[in-house]
């Protein structure tokens, strides 16, 4: 059994005498590893920084990191192994899925409305190139859908960080523009119902020189990958260089450090994992501000890995149950007894339903494409399976089709 680490502000109040000693310690560990990223504590009472103490973030391997990790890089590895085992429809439409739920629940923290509907449409615009003027969202789905084409954002300069903000939230935030000349220029407070919780760089030239710091650190190599992406993390909230739109670009920028050291279905799903456990998400957070934790990222990183983890469970989770209820549609298909072109076409639309609920729809062309024939052949497959009632006719420019709401039904009740 691994013995829970605790935290030092715990220590403080449970156990004051032991403290300093405690400090020591972990200051002087010979494996304690340090981040070179210098934090001011925050005085909730007095809602400030505590200017005249600074400490620099640190953190102990413990043996539950190690495991954490461990864990994390195996469940990557077999995440990866069954996506390249699904068929290629339901592959596609599990990234779709899990892309639109990341989304959702992006905004969903920062208490943005938006529907699973709504960003499926950015998705099928973004995607068939079909964009649209003021259209919410896209610039979002385009980031992040560079990451599954394997295009991440590098970010070697101050300024990057601006591009990001712009490219991935700029069109939502027109009314919370900076009004430095890259980052916010006045002082910003995040407040929690009436309590102020936490406050940001005071200025521009703070906010520069700490981003410059956390350059340094995202991209030298004296700190684990995943360890390193999560005090990074925290140290980019801490900084808060804009108005609004700091948790999304946030989020987004440790979702795409993930997709380079991970798969990618465990980076798009960091927000959905966090909106479903924002205490604990959040508790750490406020923990690493605390003038007693010094900046220890112990239990923060702690924390993030078992979020991380959580949401592979899931992945993982919900890539098995679609397997068996593929098995299952595979085996409806079969009592049908059908052409082979037109099994085909239903097996397809099985993987589109049970693994992208709400992902974009295939349009006919597309099934065209990845069956390999003509579309009056296809047409000629459509027609006899829409008299047989097992397809139905959803969209007309373009013409999409999908499972009737009979074999929708049949699948349901597999579930």
């Amino acid at each position: 059994m691994i013995n829970k680490y605790p935290s030092l502000k715990g220590i403080y109040y449970s156990n004051p005498d032991c403290y300093e000693e405690e400090l020591s310690n972990r200051l002087n560990n010979f494996s304690t590893r340090f981040s070179k990223l210098k934090i001011h504590p925050f005085n909730v009472k007095a809602k400030r920084r505590i200017k005249e103490k600074t400490y620099e973030i640190f953190y102990v391997p413990t043996a539950e990191i190690d495991l954490l990790k461990e864990q994390i890089f195996y469940n990557s590895k077999e995440i990866s192994k069954q996506m390249t085992n699904l068929p290629s429809v339901a592959n596609d439409q599990l990234f779709f899925n899990t892309l639109i739920f990341e989304l959702q629940s992006t905004n969903d923290i920062e208490g943005i409305r938006s529907s699973k509907k709504e960003i499926g449409e950015a998705v099928d615009n973004v995607i068939n190139k079909s964009l649209q003027e003021d259209k919410r969202f896209e610039g979002l789905v385009k980031q992040y859908l560079k990451l599954n084409n394997g295009r991440f954002n590098s970010i070697n300069k101050v300024e990057e960080f601006r591009e990001i903000w712009n490219e991935l939230v700029g069109d939502e935030e027109k009314d919370e523009m900076p009004d430095g000349d890259l980052f916010r220029r006045a002082p910003e407070e995040i407040i929690d119902g009436d309590k102020t919780i936490h406050e940001g760089d005071e200025n521009e030239k703070e906010i520069i020189n700490d981003l410059q710091s956390l350059l340094e650190e995202m991209n030298g190599h004296y700190l684990p990958s995943i360890e390193k992406c999560f005090i990074a993390h925290y140290f980019y909230e801490y900084i808060h260089p804009f108005y609004d739109g700091n948790g999304r670009t946030g989020r987004f920028i440790a979702c795409s450090y993930l997709a380079r050291k991970l798969d990618i279905l465990t980076a798009v799903s960091l927000s959905s994992t966090i909106a479903e456990n924002k205490d604990y998400y959040y508790k750490p957070f406020m923990e690493m501000s605390n003038v007693y934790n010094h900046g220890d990222a112990t239990f923060f990183i702690t924390r993030m890995m078992n979020i991380l983890l959580k949401g592979q469970q899931n992945i993982l989770r919900r890539i098995n149950e679609g397997l068996q209820l593929l098995k299952k549609a595979e085996n409806i298909i079969e009592e049908l007894n059908l052409p082979a072109q037109e099994s085909e076409i239903l097996f397809l639309l099985f993987q589109e339903y049970i693994f992208g609920s709400y992902a974009p729809k295939i349009p006919d062309e597309g099934l065209a494409k990845i069956i390999g024939i003509t579309r009056y052949k296809l047409n000629k497959s459509l027609d006899n399976l829409k008299e047989q009632l097992l397809i139905e006719t959803i969209k007309q420019n373009p013409m999409v089709h999908v499972l009737s709401k009979e074999l929708r039904d049949k699948v349901a009740q597999l579930q």
